[in-house]
């Protein structure tokens, strides 16, 4: 199984209404014995979904699947890749879902806007289909505003790391290229 959760270091989201902001971070993380290519991921918006435009997911700062113009609230969207992403045996990966708030949004704090419904993925060693675990894992609370003074961004900055191609260990002492996003 691919093991997902909300991203810990990454505290709840401020929003202003018609801005494009981070709506939620998850991160997958690969069984420690194979590799994954990841396929397909499902996400649902909850009834405020209705004021999200252009609603999209990031993996290593690139898109995953279509752009969603139009949201009606209470959606269940499914983004497929064009090209999977690949998490090496035992490491994670930091995905995250964006979008345009609109600017009649109503203020306040959102709980469960976002939540990862599924993914799936197929290991690059044996072939063999895996899923996320655990399934419907809402992501962070967003508080949408309008006003930039009242809100606080950036309060935790996220940083992934993302391995080199092939999934090489890194090792202590040894020079290693690396991408950092934040």
């Amino acid at each position: 199984k691919i093991t997902a959760e909300v991203n810990p270091f990454v505290p709840p989201l401020n929003a202003l209404r018609g801005g494009t902001t981070d709506l939620a971070y998850f991160v997958l993380t690969a069984p420690a014995r194979e590799a994954v290519s990841i396929a397909s991921l499902t996400i649902k918006t909850n009834e405020s979904g209705r004021h999200l435009r252009n609603l999209k997911v990031l993996t290593g700062g690139l898109s995953f699947g279509s752009l969603r113009n139009s949201l009606q609230g209470n959606d269940t969207i499914s983004f497929f890749g064009s090209q999977p992403f690949s998490i090496p045996a035992g490491a994670s990966y930091g995905i995250n879902v964006a979008a345009d708030i609109l600017p009649s949004a109503p203020t306040g704090t959102i709980s469960g806007l976002i939540t990862l419904v599924s993914c799936s993925g197929q290991g690059t060693r044996a072939l063999v289909s895996f899923a996320c675990a655990p399934i419907n894992l809402a992501g962070q609370n967003v508080t949408i505003g309008n006003n930039p003074a009242a809100l606080s961004f950036f309060t935790k900055l996220p940083i992934a790391v993302h391995y080199p191609q092939g999934g090489e260990q890194l090792q202590i002492g040894m020079s290693h290229k690396i991408k950092w996003d934040y």
